[in-house]
């Protein structure tokens, strides 16, 4: 993924360049990143170890830090076209797409017949070209004489796009002025705000091991095992838990089919607002517990067909399933539990920047507040529940996918009793190819941009007066407090 011409000088210093580009050829950019760390402790100054441990970086996920280590890279190799291409496709990556564009204009200033770096700077200036146009046609479009819908959607376009452009205060404004704009146009469901964490707060009080323990097992045989529940703390834009569970075979995954939703639909017909309630669900009967497990196999077949299902386990991964945990463990008893998770900082700035339609979770997401709330309440339930169920959980965080991604995926696979793919080793491929400082091949292959690991330290202004609140759950899922 590195350049041909940026070559390890002889001795140590290429024996650990190449272990680390076997290394990211394997998929483990973290074992690169660590090898590369410590080889540069002995040999500080040495430009080329730290350029591959920029690339390593960016492979890893770590695009800001990438970028960082890229320009000590550039401050060591002067002269070097090769490395200012590689810290242009960085800070490309990291929002700064003017500064990407200098870089660029200097590799080619060294060498002006650089095909990767003319290419990439078409590409880069394509889309700041792009992104300029768009600031100014959405700055035109948000007067406050516009209907309220046309404005909100306006300003939410324009925060995304001066995010794009690494224009983060204005962005931030911008998206808050959105969400309070649009919202008037959905008047009803803002009164809504709160009403879910309060309801999440009143199950987390009433979950006690002993009530979950009480819900009655239905230990006769089945022909199909119970279905794995994939949950999340928050909606995620990107889940790479998922993109890894899709893309093996010989798995049903269920993304969209909201089962246990219905289910729990189903659940209120026999006991009206029980749907929620632990003690409801202890107190249904065994043929009450048959009926609603029946339930929720009809839907999933609606979604898979029977036939999938009878050959194939089921990932569970609807939205919102996290919500449902008490009836999942009283319909499947012997079920498992995965937890897909990003650093909750993260999450809550991703959660507040993206426009989901209104519903009862996202009338939260108006103000970075609010999210903050929900996303504290809805960790103080996952503690409650996941340690009352008794149901083996597996925790995977997104940033070890990106940082350690076979060792991760080789855990998950594990955990639902399934075999390591060869598919996966290609999809760690991909990722690592889709990182790396390498330019696209034509400019309409320019990657799109996706939310970023620690995007939330852009917004650290912002976030600071929630990162309390958030604390313990960085603590709890071993994220750093920095």
């Amino acid at each position: 993924m590195t350049d041909a011409n940026i070559q390890p000088a002889a001795g140590d210093g290429a024996r650990f360049v190449r272990t680390a580009q076997r290394l990211l050829r394997d998929g483990r950019p973290g074992d690169a990143v660590r090898l590369l760390t410590s080889a540069i402790r002995t040999s500080p100054k040495d430009g080329v170890l730290r350029f591959h441990l920029a690339c390593a970086m960016q492979a890893s996920g770590r695009v800001v830090e990438s970028c960082a280590m890229h320009q000590l890279a550039v401050s060591l190799l002067p002269g070097r076209a090769e490395p200012l291409v590689a810290f242009g496709r960085a800070l490309e990556r990291a929002r700064k797409p003017n500064e990407a564009v200098d870089a660029l204009n200097e590799a080619i200033a060294i060498n002006a017949s650089d095909q990767r770096a003319n290419v990439l700077l078409e590409s880069l200036a394509k889309r700041l070209a792009h992104l300029q146009s768009a600031r100014e046609r959405l700055h035109a479009t948000t007067g406050e004489q516009l209907p309220a819908k046309i404005r909100g959607s306006a300003l939410l376009e324009l925060g995304s796009t001066l995010d794009s452009l690494g224009e983060h205060e204005d962005a931030f404004r911008m998206f808050s002025q959105g969400h309070q704009t649009f919202a008037l146009t959905r008047d009803a469901m803002k009164h809504q705000v709160g009403a879910l964490p309060a309801k999440i707060r009143s199950i987390t009080e009433a979950v006690t091991p002993d009530l979950v323990a009480s819900f009655r097992r239905d230990v006769s045989a089945s022909s199909r095992d119970a279905p794995v529940l994939l949950v999340r703390l928050m909606p995620m834009t990107r889940d790479r838990a998922i993109e890894a569970l899709h893309a093996s075979p010989g798995i049903a995954v269920n993304l969209q089919a909201p089962c246990m939703a219905h289910t729990a639909s189903a659940l209120e017909e026999i006991v009206p607002e029980a749907a929620h309630s632990p003690a409801a669900i202890a107190s249904l009967s065994r043929s009450e517990i048959a009926s609603l497990r029946s339930k929720y196999w009809t839907i999933a077949e609606k979604a898979l067909t029977a036939e999938r299902l009878d050959r194939e386990p089921m990932i569970d991964a609807a939205p919102l399933n996290i919500l449902h945990i008490p009836l999942y463990r009283a319909l499947f008893p012997n079920g498992r539990i995965i937890l897909s998770i990003r650093d909750p900082r993260d999450m809550a700035i991703n959660c507040f920047f993206h426009r989901y339609p209104f519903n009862q979770v996202s009338v939260n997401f108006l103000q970075l507040g609010s999210v903050t709330t929900y996303l504290e309440g809805i960790d103080r339930y996952w503690e409650a529940i996941s340690g009352a169920v008794e149901l083996p959980t597996h925790i995977v965080r997104a940033e070890d996918i990106d940082w350690s991604p076979r060792a991760s995926l080789s855990n998950l696979m594990g955990f639902i009793r399934q075999p390591y793919h060869a598919v996966l080793d290609r999809l760690i491929k991909h990722r690592v190819q889709e990182l790396s400082p390498e330019p696209p091949a034509k400019p309409t292959d320019f990657a799109p941009l996706e939310p970023l690991p620690s995007r939330w330290t852009f917004y650290r202004k912002d976030m600071e007066p929630h990162i309390e609140k958030l604390a313990p759950i960085c603590s709890r899922f071993n994220y750093t407090a920095s």
